[in-house]
């Protein structure tokens, strides 16, 4: 029994240790984000590890709260503080990135996201902020996720 209530006050000890990313959501207006899955990311990382030559995979689940017709991926480095929006030239949610566009009001959706990390990128850690804007120009939704490039 002994062992036991030891082994239960690591088990829990350990558990209040670890820490996981924490990421967070950054502006959803028209869509509700039901989970959020990001190649690189585990149990107890305080980042997720984005390496140089590779492609970092972000998954989005959310539900659209509105109709709307397309959707345009916007993404965002968070440099001390400051968002500067990055340039992606396959910004199609509907073509490339897995939604079945329309969406419509309640639907349930999955945004698959491959971006490549580019050798020239810096070696920092920032936040990565990743959006869909609907065709009224408002933010389905918008997650922002602690990063390290590696």
């Amino acid at each position: 029994m002994n062992a036991f209530l030891t082994l239960a006050v690591a088990a829990i000890a350990l558990t209040a240790c670890v820490q996981s990313v924490d990421i967070t959501d950054c502006g959803s207006v028209d869509g509700t984000v039901t989970s959020v899955t990001v190649k690189g990311c585990g149990p107890g990382d305080e980042y997720c590890t984005f390496k140089t030559g590779t492609n970092a995979g972000i998954d989005i689940k959310f539900d659209s709260k509105v109709d709307t017709s397309s959707a345009k991926v916007k993404l965002w480095a968070v440099i001390a503080g400051s968002p500067i929006e990055f340039p992606f030239t396959h910004s199609d949610a509907c073509k490339e990135w897995g939604l079945h566009c329309p969406l419509t009001k309640s639907s349930h959706n999955e945004f698959k996201l491959q971006m490549p990390v580019e050798s020239s990128y810096p070696k920092i850690k920032l936040s990565i902020r990743v959006g869909l804007e609907d065709a009224a120009g408002k933010l389905l939704i918008c997650q922002e996720i602690p990063a390290e490039i590696k």
